[in-house]
């Protein structure tokens, strides 16, 4: 500005407000009610739940056990529930002859639990896949 030009965009360049329209104080008092009444509910929830019982799980569900050997239908398919195919989240699809040994069946709703390694958290409900036997 030495040269009594002064070229600055702000003081050349129009800036255009726009408006901004807020809710009413009524509307944000009503959201606030309505998020502490959620607040609440969360609230009592987390309470009952906490007063549940923790029980173990043979109080909770009944064990049985029945095996297969699928050598005996080698030609068979198998849905097969295994450690390598948890992360595919979906049963290895395999022959009798593939499996080599005796499993033990499951049913649909089944939860399987891994524990060769408890520090690696591995739950598998078994779901219908196909109409192989599992």
């Amino acid at each position: 500005m030495d040269n009594g030009y002064d070229l600055s965009i702000n003081k050349y360049k129009k800036t255009e407000y726009v408006a901004v329209e807020y809710p009413s104080t009524a509307e944000i008092m009503d959201k606030i009610d309505t998020l502490e009444r959620e607040i609440a509910t969360g609230l009592r929830e987390l309470r009952r739940d906490a007063a549940m019982t923790i029980k173990s799980v043979s109080e909770i569900n009944e064990y049985v056990r029945t095996s297969v050997n699928p050598l005996a239908t080698p030609d068979q398919l198998f849905e097969l529930y295994s450690v390598p195919s948890f992360d595919s989240d979906y049963p290895e699809i395999v022959s009798g002859a593939e499996i080599g040994s005796a499993k033990v069946t499951v049913e649909e709703g089944d939860v399987l639990i891994c524990k060769i390694n408890p520090r690696i958290n591995r739950v598998w409900v078994v779901r219908h896949n196909t109409d192989y036997r599992y």
